[in-house]
């Protein structure tokens, strides 16, 4: 997740975010005056307003001229966080059908709770293995919509692991997925617009294999989504989607022939990109 983590409730910080909550679109002084009111808090107003502005540049609020209010991509993704923890604590993430040397099978109740798994275990077999290539393909990159801030802490953590090289494919051509590309390129990822119909999700690293196939219903619910989106997306309807209940199974597959054939497929879809 994000670097804010989650909030103290005695801090100054959870303060401020309680006020803005109950007293949406405040003005400075006003946050000022009700810390001291019913807080008691003797910040001067200086540091408060100091304080504030940290909050706006770690996404926490937002400032509209002189107003603040909740940034609802935090909110979110304190939420998605704490689902997070609470899945991993008491091991409700998924549920293993198989597992052998070769192959382990388990099977997810929504596109979250398979996000979380799967990001996992590529970050585990990053640490592990020599190879720090990495190689995916997917009909749309819906993980950063529903939690920016957690997929730029998920990038810093690859990046520490020493992963040098990442290809992906998005197989779908709306306009969110266009600036998904742009997102990916600017983070020095290469990433390529090639359409192809399909339900298939896929990433390589080493000969490590992980795949699934998004359930018809639910990636006609992404699509249609997607075709009627643009920057200024409806963040409550696809996290709706992200949490939609389905039942996802995800297989990882220990198979050099198969994580070759898979890193020429998605290195072609690339050969455009990688050539300007």
């Amino acid at each position: 997740m994000n670097s804010i983590g989650l909030l103290d409730s005695s801090s100054h910080k959870s303060m401020i975010i309680d006020i803005v909550v109950q007293h949406p679109n405040s003005k400075a002084k006003h946050i000022h005056s009700l810390l001291k009111k019913t807080h008691g808090i003797s910040y001067s107003y200086q540091a408060t307003f100091k304080l504030l502005s940290e909050m706006v540049r770690k996404n926490m609020l937002e400032k509209n001229g002189l107003t603040y209010h909740i940034n609802k991509h935090w909110l979110i993704e304190q939420k998605l966080m704490i689902e997070g923890l609470l899945h991993h604590t008491m091991g409700q993430s998924g549920q293993t059908l198989y597992t052998s040397p070769s192959m382990t099978v388990a099977r997810f109740e929504c596109l979250r709770d398979m996000e979380l798994f799967w990001t996992s275990r590529i970050i585990a077999l990053a640490k592990k293995l020599k190879e720090k290539s990495l190689y995916w393909k997917n009909p749309h990159a819906w993980w950063l919509l529903g939690a920016p801030m957690e997929e730029e802490s998920t990038i810093h953590e690859m990046d520490t692991t020493g992963i040098k090289d990442n290809y992906g494919w998005i197989t779908s051509d709306s306009k969110l997925d266009y600036i998904a590309q742009d997102y990916f390129v600017n983070r020095k990822r290469t990433v390529a617009i090639k359409k192809e119909k399909n339900n298939e999700v896929v990433e390589v690293i080493g000969p490590y294999v992980l795949i699934s196939e998004i359930p018809k219903k639910l990636l006609d619910m992404l699509n249609k989504f997607y075709s009627a989106s643009d920057e200024h997306y409806d963040l409550d309807k696809i996290m709706r989607i992200i949490l939609h209940p389905a039942v996802i199974e995800l297989k990882i597959i220990r198979n050099k022939e198969l994580a070759k054939t898979y890193r020429e497929q998605i290195l072609a879809a690339n050969t455009k990109t990688l050539t300007h």
